[in-house]
């Protein structure tokens, strides 16, 4: 099963792969598989702006 998240250890940003330019492609990136995850892994990572605003657009189609 291929990881959902994608941690970039320079920027401390956390990508949902595929929802931003900066996660399509991207091999040097960490993966995880939850957010929760990543967290665990490095307190200060925090997600990205532009995956934080495509996963909450998508979910709001959801509801």
């Amino acid at each position: 099963m291929e990881k959902k998240y994608l941690y970039n250890k320079q920027t401390h940003a956390l990508h949902i792969r595929g929802f931003c330019c900066h996660a399509k492609g991207v091999s040097n990136y960490l993966p995880f598989d939850s957010e929760d995850e990543a967290i665990t892994f490095d307190s200060r990572a925090s997600m990205c702006k532009l995956c934080k605003k495509e996963r909450d657009k998508k979910l709001e189609v959801l509801l």
